[in-house]
């Protein structure tokens, strides 16, 4: 039996439906992860992010961290804090999250557990207030 064009536009039927199957069963299995479950109502809310961000950045000191062990330790530019959260988040794996709340802080540092942490490329967002004022910061770290 001779190959002829017949057969060759049937096996490039073949190769191109197996080829979309093959896209479309990866596309369901691949896992499309928000950065948050509520990331529309936080859409909402992103102008009050800003305004904090900016508030940070007209203090001119900068948020810094340090990691030593198994310790992220934080250290704001103010030294009394009323209250702050830590969102430390792994933009590959949401299973990795971790959020500290703060209630108070004296001594403008905080001190915060990651020991069951993997290392990697983790998101550390730091919203705090103090006197009424709020303020926000977000930066790439490395564990």
């Amino acid at each position: 039996m001779k190959f002829n064009w017949g057969h060759g536009l049937t096996l490039g039927m073949i190769v191109f439906i197996v080829y979309i199957m093959s896209m479309v069963i990866q596309a369901i299995r691949t896992d499309h992860d928000l950065e948050t479950e509520d990331y529309y109502a936080k859409e909402l809310l992103f102008q009050q992010t800003i305004d904090k961000n900016k508030n940070y950045l007209d203090l001119g000191k900068e948020l810094e961290y340090s990691i030593s062990g198994d310790q992220l330790t934080v250290l704001f530019p103010q030294e009394i804090i009323d209250s702050a959260s830590v969102n430390l988040y792994r933009p590959s794996d949401k299973k990795l999250d971790s959020k500290f709340v703060v209630s108070s802080i004296q001594n403008g540092s905080a001190l915060f557990d990651i020991a069951e942490k993997p290392g990697g490329r983790y998101v550390l967002e730091v919203d705090w207030m103090v006197n009424g004022t709020g303020y926000f910061v977000k930066k790439n770290i490395d564990l």
